[in-house]
């Protein structure tokens, strides 16, 4: 079953406000889809990342009764990082979502 594009920006939300909730409020992510996570300006640090690609598994593994591999090294290295910003993270599932059927 495909998902679309804000149902998954709803998971990334739900994961970010997860974090959110561990977090002082002048470090808190907002949640937009413009909202720069990994890098350059980014409010994760590499520790984060693995929390949330964890979180977003285990919400799909729950919407999708499957698993989808979200930590894949390819994808996770060079210029195109998946995790950059909640606008590209949203891309990056759908299409390992669509991949996964």
């Amino acid at each position: 079953m495909p998902v679309s594009t804000d149902e998954v920006l709803q998971l990334i939300y739900g994961c970010l406000s997860k974090l959110n909730s561990f977090r002082d409020p002048e470090s808190q992510l907002e949640l937009r889809s413009d909202t720069k996570l990994f890098g350059k300006g980014g409010g994760l640090d590499s520790l984060d990342v693995v929390d949330v690609s964890i979180c977003l598994e285990e919400c799909l593994l729950r919407r999708l009764k499957r698993r989808v591999n979200l930590v894949d090294s390819d994808d996770l290295s060079g210029n195109a990082h998946p995790f950059r910003d909640v606008s590209a993270l949203a891309t990056y599932l759908v299409k390992k979502c669509a991949d996964a059927d």
